[in-house]
């Protein structure tokens, strides 16, 4: 399920992006805060990536790889790396909100990724939106609550 949160930040990003770039948005800061949440969700995203690394070196320890036949380079691990750490720069208030931050992430991910990640199965991609959906719902609402929406103050 946490898979699906890169997947649907490629197709949610640009949408979002052209809706708050559009002149005469009347809930423009409804949009700012939908932003917010989704670069939000990426902390998720990059937790979730930390445990396949993590699996797959369980998996090579478990099956006993002294020496693999292919080892990646440093150069090709980092933009994984990025994908892991860049998320954890959005915790700061003013850069959660920050289109370019959403931006550089979305082209880290169509670097590695691509956007053939999507899942084919009817009833698994409707599991896995309503969750996103859910989830989305519960990160807006924790933003709220924390006063870290770039529109509200700390009083």
């Amino acid at each position: 399920m946490f898979s699906f949160i890169g997947t649907a930040f490629l197709y949610l990003l640009p949408l979002v992006i052209f809706a708050v770039l559009m002149p005469m948005v009347p809930y423009k800061w409804l949009l700012i805060r939908f932003l917010t949440s989704l670069q939000f969700s990426l902390l998720f995203y990059s937790v979730y990536l930390v445990r396949q690394l993590i699996g797959l070196w369980q998996l090579a320890s478990l099956m006993d790889f002294k020496q693999l036949a292919y080892q990646p380079s440093l150069v090709s691990m980092i933009p994984i790396f990025l994908l892991i750490i860049l998320p954890f720069v959005f915790l700061f208030k003013g850069w959660l909100s920050k289109i370019w931050t959403g931006i550089v992430f979305w082209a880290l991910l169509i670097y590695t990724n691509g956007i053939d990640t999507m899942i084919t199965s009817p009833l698994a991609l409707t599991i896995d939106i309503l969750f996103y959906i859910s989830m989305l719902i519960t990160f807006y609402s924790l933003i709220l609550l924390y006063k870290k929406f770039p529109d509200q103050s700390i009083s």
